[in-house]
């Protein structure tokens, strides 16, 4: 297994496609990091992960971590550290969702959004790539959506203003950090059956449902096939890209 005793930081990984990705890298063999704020949803996880996988606590560190806030991202980090002696892959996952339009939204929302999806997706970058520089490897995907490559009926400007800033900052990255032997590449979901999609409700995910091709959305596990194949070296290739996961609604 490619992943077996890598270390692996997933940002927002209790729930919804983070846990799905945490899940398939356990099963993979590797040494959890798992970041999020939601301190009793990660507590259960972690139990479930290593009741339901037959791994020790000592593949595992649960961590409380406000990614828009480079101390505590950097002090958990130290932490890793000090258990593990590396990082090999980071998953930039967190994100925020919101609906409101542009005649709506206001500068708190924006700034919010940003921040959580957008802003700590450098800060994660930056404070893991010196030991990924160090050991001339690391892997990198971020989580952007197909609202940062189209138009979007019903994501708000902030979301869609993050995730195509997501793209940018992804290729941005990839090209200072090819000279490391560091790959950084992008999953660009369209709409996931996690429960962030309820604020939707049923007539707008049925008019998305319209417009992909393949006829249904996706599921979380769609995201993290295409986050394995990014994360393991049969992707050393590839880098700076962005791959769509959205069952045709966008193609290129």
């Amino acid at each position: 297994m490619d992943l077996l005793n890598k270390v692996c930081i997933v940002t927002g990984g209790a729930k919804g496609i983070g846990r799905n990705i945490v899940e398939a890298f356990c099963e993979e063999g590797a040494s959890l990091c798992i970041w999020d704020l939601d301190i009793k949803s990660l507590n259960a996880l972690g139990k479930t992960l290593i009741k339901n996988n037959n791994i020790l606590n000592n593949k595992i560190i649960i961590q409380k971590v406000d990614v828009t806030n480079s101390y505590e991202i950097r002090k958990a980090i130290i932490t890793i550290l000090q258990k593990f002696g590396t990082i090999h892959i980071l998953v930039n996952n967190v994100g925020l969702y919101t609906i409101d339009d542009i005649t709506k939204e206001d500068e708190k929302n924006w700034n919010k959004i940003i921040d959580t999806n957008l802003k700590s997706v450098f800060l994660c970058i930056k404070e893991v790539l010196p030991t990924m520089i160090e050991n001339r490897y690391g892997k990198i995907v971020n989580i952007s959506s197909i609202s940062g490559k189209k138009e979007s009926i019903f994501a708000s400007p902030s979301y869609c203003a993050s995730k195509a800033g997501i793209i940018g900052l992804t290729r941005c990255v990839a090209a200072q950090i090819a000279k490391y032997s560091i790959n950084a590449n992008c999953v660009a979901p369209a709409i996931t059956d996690t429960d962030i999609i309820s604020i939707l409700g049923n007539s707008k995910i049925e008019s998305a449902l319209k417009s992909i091709p393949l006829g249904r959305i996706g599921k979380p596990e769609d995201i993290t096939n295409a986050v394995l194949f990014l994360v393991k070296d049969s992707s050393n290739f590839i880098t700076g890209e962005t791959i769509n996961v959205n069952g045709g609604s966008f193609m290129e």
